[in-house]
C-alpha cells in the first residue's frame, strides 16, 4: 500500500494527494475517484495562499492628512489584527531612505527619535491603535509617513499617509521708497503674500476709511493713477485670503 503524503506546497501541512496507483480487488481494476482538473489545480493553491501569505490589509489609517502650521495633528494607525503584535511604529519617508519617528514596544515602551523628541506623542498604551499627535507642526513636517506592525506568526504590515502643512498667509506691502512727494506720478504699491494654500482674494483699504478718485485696485496692485496731492495721504492695507 501507498503512502499518503502532504502537498509540498506549505511545508508541514496541506492537502493530501491521492496516489495514482490502482487498486486490486476481487479481481476487478478498480481506480481511486479524481476530481475535475480545474479543482484538483485550485485547492492546493487556495491552501498555500491561505497557510503561507503575507499579512495584508490590517492597518486602517487616513491616506491624507492636513495640518495647520504651528498647531497640533493626530495621525491615525488603528491595527484590526488577531495574531500578537510585537512592535508598532511610525517613519517618515526621504526619498529612498526611511527615519524612524517613534516606536512602541509592550517590553521597552516608548521610544521618541531625534528630532521629533517632545514633539511626539502615542495616544495610549494599546499595541492595537498607533495614533500619534505630532505637536507643533513646521513645514518640514509635510511629507509621506509610515505605520508599521511587527505581528506573529505573520510578520509585517504597514499603511502610508501624507502629511500636507498649510499656513496662514504672510502679507507685506511693497512700493513705497520714502520719496513720494506732491505731483510724482506713475507710483504703486504691491501686495505680496506667501502662504499655503496660496492666496485667492487681495483687497485693499485706507485705515481712515476714505477712497479719493485716482486709486485703482487691480489684483494684489494699487494704482494712483493721478499724479499725487495730499489726498492720498494715509495708512493702506492689503487684506489677503486663503482657502485655510
Amino acid at each position: 500500500a501507498r503512502t499518503l503524503r502532504p502537498s509540498p506546497l506549505c511545508p508541514g501541512g496541506g492537502k493530501a494527494q491521492l496516489s495514482s496507483a490502482s487498486l486490486l480487488g476481487a479481481g476487478l481494476l478498480l481506480q481511486p475517484p479524481t476530481p475535475p482538473p480545474l479543482l484538483l489545480l485550485l485547492f492546493p493553491l487556495l491552501l498555500f495562499s491561505r497557510l503561507c501569505g503575507a499579512l495584508a490589509g490590517p492597518i486602517i489609517v487616513e491616506p491624507h492628512v492636513t495640518a495647520v502650521w504651528g498647531k497640533n495633528v493626530s495621525l491615525k494607525c488603528l491595527i484590526e489584527v488577531n495574531e500578537t503584535i510585537t512592535q508598532i511604529s511610525w517613519e517618515k519617508i526621504h526619498g529612498k531612505s526611511s527615519q524612524t519617528v517613534a516606536v512602541h514596544h509592550p517590553q521597552y515602551g516608548f521610544s521618541v527619535q531625534g528630532e521629533y523628541q517632545g514633539r511626539v506623542l502615542f495616544k495610549n498604551y494599546s499595541l492595537n491603535d498607533a495614533t500619534i499627535t505630532l505637536h507643533n507642526i513646521g513645514f518640514s513636517d509635510s511629507g509621506k509617513y509610515i505605520c508599521k506592525a511587527v505581528t506573529f506568526p505573520l510578520g509585517n504590515a504597514q499603511s502610508s499617509t501624507t502629511v500636507t502643512v498649510l499656513d496662514a498667509p504672510e502679507v507685506s506691502v511693497t512700493g513705497y521708497d520714502g520719496n513720494w512727494f506732491v505731483g510724482r506720478k506713475g507710483v504703486n504699491l504691491k501686495c505680496n503674500a506667501d502662504a499655503n494654500p496660496p492666496p485667492f482674494k487681495s483687497v485693499w483699504s485706507r485705515l481712515d476709511g476714505q477712497w479719493p478718485d485716482g486709486l485703482l485696485a487691480s489684483d494684489n496692485t494699487l494704482h494712483f493713477v493721478h499724479p499725487l496731492t495730499f489726498n492720498y495721504s494715509g495708512v493702506y492695507i492689503c487684506k489677503v485670503t486663503n482657502s485655510l
